[in-house]
């Protein structure tokens, strides 16, 4: 007779079965146990530790969608900081104007994109105009060298002035965002503004249109602010004074810029044709203003 049976007529169900017994019952590893019993037996270990991994997985989940959330409202840390949303184009451009990348120097032309460590220039009847899909207008006049030493980043965007005049236009950034200028004497910096910078080696001159310009001497801490109609002249001192009838023509043609929606996705034959106006503007030149553009100037130099 089995020891099942033998249990079954020996003990009554209420009754505690004794250890020894219970051990040759687990030992036999029979299914009948509980019922005989009225207990369940212990689950094997592994059940804990699967069900470990699985609350684990889930706890891992949870917090990484959290962290995502939080970083896609702008309360976290800027993971995607190296990569740039708002790209910076060439969105028009007449004359003589170069792009110097890794060494090699080749003709700047609409819908180039426009790449940290690129060298622009301006020959002296040529003008250039960049513009980012997160609302930065880039203008270079006539004659001008700039360095774009930050333009593939979202929280920073600097471009290094060698020589001439940038007229800059930053209609919106992203928050904690900045745009700045620099040249070998002073930078300027500034959003919702617009404003110009030139710099010919020995003097850096800023005058502001619109909103506020934070101006940092090179050769000594602090910074100085200057508001809308006024600009300033830095060398090895400060001097404030009033926008220039000259500056206030400079800030014609700035505004004169279409602010194109999207300005990265749009093809060469596209931007003409939204700077066809505009084009047609800067060939006619600022009559009214007695101020000619680039491409009047190249006009009378090519009929000479």
């Amino acid at each position: 007779m089995s020891d099942i049976v033998k249990i079954l007529k020996t003990f009554h169900f209420h009754k505690e079965i004794p250890a020894e017994v219970r051990g040759r019952i687990i030992g036999a590893k029979k299914r009948s146990y509980g019922k005989i019993t009225g207990e369940r037996l212990p689950p094997p270990a592994w059940k804990y530790i699967q069900k470990g991994i699985i609350a684990a997985g889930l706890g891992v989940t949870f917090i990484t969608i959290g962290a995502s959330l939080y970083i896609l409202k702008g309360r976290g840390p800027a993971l995607h900081a190296s990569v740039c949303s708002g790209k910076t184009v060439i969105a028009f451009c007449t004359g003589a104007v170069t792009l110097e990348r890794s060494g090699f120097l080749r003709p700047a032309v609409p819908a180039d994109e426009i790449r940290d460590g690129d060298i622009l220039s301006t020959g002296s009847t040529s003008c250039l105009v960049l513009q980012s899909r997160d609302g930065i207008t880039i203008r270079l006049e006539p004659g001008t060298n700039v360095e774009m030493t930050a333009v593939q980043n979202d929280s920073v965007r600097r471009l290094d002035l060698l020589h001439g005049t940038v007229l800059t236009r930053v209609s919106k950034l992203r928050k904690n965002a900045s745009y700045e200028v620099r040249t070998p004497a002073a930078s300027a910096s500034g959003k919702g503004t617009a404003f110009f910078i030139h710099f010919d080696g020995g003097k850096t001159t800023v005058a502001v249109s619109t909103g506020n310009v934070s101006i940092k001497r090179t050769s000594s801490p602090g910074v100085q602010i200057i508001a809308s109609g006024e600009a300033a002249v830095v060398s090895d001192s400060f001097e404030r004074r009033s926008v220039a009838d000259w500056e206030r023509r400079l800030f014609v043609r700035l505004s004169n810029v279409p602010d194109v929606i999207r300005i990265d996705e749009k093809s060469a034959d596209e931007l003409a044709v939204l700077f066809k106006e505009y084009a047609a503007a800067e060939e006619g030149g600022d009559h009214e203003l007695g101020f000619p553009t680039p491409m009047e100037k190249q006009k009378k130099h090519t009929s000479q």
